[in-house]
């Protein structure tokens, strides 16, 4: 199985991008875009919009008229979390000629490392995957060699990645073996893979079926588990990969949904993963997302108390600072 199995048309956008996305060495490595294209006929003027990202920040795209001929993206990412959305509102048919779609992308790559006793250590990486895609109408999505479709990957390679680039809206991972396109298929002329020869065995899985890996048709996963379970070299580092795709004129709706549940590992070794804590170890040696501290009530009055009294000093600093002016 490849990991590359969504590719949009960029063909049809109004730019070409070539972008450098860069991130520190050894540090967790996010990527992400949202873009939109509307055309309501033949002979209408093209919409399109398009927004990527390195970052946590949430990326959004709309194109077209809300009332009648309009499609949305959104994508966000955090630590072992992928995020995307797209909507529709293509109930008033346009002329001859109308085309549409969306597409989102949310991309997670963190580097680790086990170490312990002996040469190998199995793992087990656990993600939860709850969402729903539902595609839209054909009559108004680009006649291209790609359908409308959703992905959801989940990948495992040796060697430690450093940086994603974009280049010509194609996503590569760069790790020591070289570049890995993550958006695209075989037949794409940016297509790359020359991390193929250090995926870790068994380490590549994804939520749709075989023999394409992706959604073509109307899908629900309700808390279905994304997972895989391989033997590891110990002291070797490695990285993992989670993806969220998507290319359609319909509905995506897995915002929040795809996140990593567990990673499983006999308590005799340690993993050390550079997501920026975000993982806490069980007391079975297992490790998890670490839970975000909820304040008590008491906390959440004096916060609201606090945040009100800045606010009345700004405004009466405000109220003085005008009166000297005047």
């Amino acid at each position: 199985m490849k990991l590359c199995l969504l590719a949009f048309a960029p063909a049809l956008l109004a730019a070409s991008f070539a972008v450098d996305i860069n991130s520190a060495y050894g540090a967790e490595l996010i990527g992400g875009y949202a873009i939109t294209y509307a055309k309501e006929g033949e002979y209408q003027a093209i919409a399109t919009s398009s927004e990527y990202t390195t970052s946590t920040n949430l990326v959004s795209s709309e194109s077209g008229d809300v009332a009648r001929f309009w499609t949305s993206a959104r994508s966000e990412t955090g630590p072992w979390l992928n995020k995307i959305e797209t909507t529709s509102n293509l109930s008033s048919p346009p002329p001859t000629g109308g085309l549409a779609f969306a597409a989102a992308l949310s991309l997670y790559a963190v580097n680790g490392v086990v170490t312990g006793p002996g040469t190998t250590a199995t793992i087990r990486y656990t993600f939860n995957v709850d969402g729903s895609f539902t595609p839209g109408p054909n009559a108004f999505f680009p006649q291209t060699s790609t359908p409308q479709n959703l992905g959801v990957y989940l990948a495992g390679y040796y060697g430690t990645a450093d940086e994603i680039l974009l280049q010509n809206d194609v996503f590569y991972l760069r790790s020591e073996g070289g570049l890995t396109s993550l958006n695209v298929l075989p037949e794409h002329p940016g297509y790359r893979n020359d991390g193929a020869a250090f995926m870790i065995p068994g380490a590549a899985k994804a939520a749709c079926p075989a023999p394409t890996f992706t959604c073509l048709s109307a899908t629900t996963f309700n808390n279905q588990p994304l997972e895989f379970e391989v033997d590891l070299d110990v002291g070797r580092p490695f990285t993992v990969v989670s993806l969220v795709s998507a290319y359609t004129n319909g509905q995506t709706d897995f915002f929040g949904t795809v996140k990593l549940q567990s990673i499983t590992l006999d308590p005799a070794f340690t993993l050390t993963s550079d997501d920026g804590g975000a993982l806490t170890r069980n007391s079975d040696g297992s490790y998890a997302l670490a839970a975000t501290a909820v304040p008590e009530p008491a906390t959440w009055t004096m916060m609201i108390f606090g945040l009100a009294g800045i606010g009345f000093s700004m405004r009466c600093r405000t109220r003085s600072t005008r009166l000297s002016v005047a």
